[in-house]
């Protein structure tokens, strides 16, 4: 009996819950949200937060780190005016240095590519959700007592996935929240032309 409570009990919290996030089905998949067109250009530029950044600022004395900042540029590009995608670019970089009586270390990473995200419409006004992909290249320079690190490979594939939402705060400005590598939550101020 107690089975038949839970599962019941279990049940309606599902319903109350989904139907609060009640939208349109064909609007969904087809259209992207905060008020976003095809043809639309975005350019974005903010700083993220890597899961990099708690261990060296607690790990290594006199540590200078200077998280993941990227810009990135995609215009809006409806396919077969159903599938709401955008493609662009993107750059970005971080940098670590550390300096103590024992050793002078240098290191930064560089990364560019290409990026695709795929919209959604959440019928709600001013918000946009996303997932994509980036693909690039990672450029790394790793100096110790201003010497290459040996056994470091200076170029990697640079690929992640990203999910990510925009909140609409004027015509032409969005705040956007992203996750995925290298970073864990990434803040950008993103600009539409």
């Amino acid at each position: 009996m107690k089975m038949k409570k839970l599962f019941a009990a279990i049940s309606v919290l599902f319903v109350m819950c989904t139907s609060a996030f009640a939208f349109d089905g064909e609007r969904f998949w087809r259209e992207y949200g905060a008020g976003l067109k095809d043809g639309d250009g975005l350019f974005g530029v903010g700083m993220a937060l890597d899961a990099m950044a708690f261990p060296l600022w607690s790990t290594y004395p006199g540590a200078f780190y200077l998280p993941y900042i990227e810009t990135s540029y995609e215009k809006m590009v409806h396919i077969n005016d159903m599938l709401p995608f955008s493609f662009g670019g993107y750059g970005g970089a971080n940098i670590l240095v550390q300096n103590t009586d024992d050793v002078n270390r240098f290191f930064t990473w560089i990364r560019m590519g290409g990026l695709a995200k795929y919209h959604f419409n959440f019928d709600v006004e001013n918000l946009d959700v996303y997932t994509g992909v980036k693909i690039g290249f990672d450029f790394e320079i790793w100096l110790e007592d201003m010497e290459m690190v040996k056994d470091h490979r200076p170029v990697n594939v640079d690929w992640n996935g990203i999910i990510g939402a925009s909140w609409r705060f004027t015509d032409n400005f969005l705040l956007t929240a992203e996750s995925g590598y290298p970073y864990i939550l990434a803040l950008k101020a993103t600009f539409q032309k």
